[in-house]
């Protein structure tokens, strides 16, 4: 094998070290804020899009739940609770939530406030399935419109979806 190829793996071996420290290290100092001040909303909204990144719903979950009790009206909790319930088309808990954050959803500068956020907790890192997430709620709200019969509203909210998050265009309930 050529000196320059054992010296790339090498190098990457070594970036992949740094990477997996650095990242050890970041949850270490999330937890260790959180045993300080279990309250901090900061870092458990960065819990929250970590344990949504890696699909550990349970523990988001938990993590959603007690981000309410804090602060009922926090927007990332409540959009993840809502995208959940409707996925599993638990759509009577789904929809009182939706109907509470419409405003929020219909505002694009808080969307986009939003959407900055995000980018700041996860580092930029995997903004794919966060986008995906707000997403899903904007499409969401135009399903439980849908069913009420209100389609031309419903369409509005597919369309804010989609103009997103390209991911939308997966979704095909309405």
């Amino acid at each position: 094998m050529p000196v320059k190829t054992i010296m790339s793996l090498v190098m990457l071996g070594i970036v992949y070290l740094i990477v997996s420290a650095y990242k050890k290290v970041d949850k270490t100092v999330d937890e260790y804020k959180l045993k300080r001040n279990p309250d901090d909303i900061p870092t458990l909204e960065k819990l929250l899009l970590s344990d949504i990144i890696a699909k550990n719903d349970d523990h988001a979950w938990e993590v959603a739940e007690h981000i309410l009790e804090i602060d009922p009206n926090n927007l990332l909790a409540l959009i993840y609770q809502a995208v959940l319930y409707h996925e599993c088309e638990e759509y009577e808990n789904s929809k009182p939530i939706l109907k509470r954050i419409e405003p929020q959803l219909s505002d694009s500068g808080v969307l986009q406030a939003l959407k900055n956020k995000f980018f700041s907790l996860t580092d930029g890192k995997k903004m794919d399935l966060v986008m995906a997430l707000i997403a899903k709620g904007l499409y969401f709200n135009g399903h439980i419109l849908f069913m009420a019969g209100q389609i031309e509203q419903a369409n509005q909210w597919k369309k804010k979806a989609k103009g997103f998050d390209r991911s939308a265009l997966d979704l095909n309930l309405y």
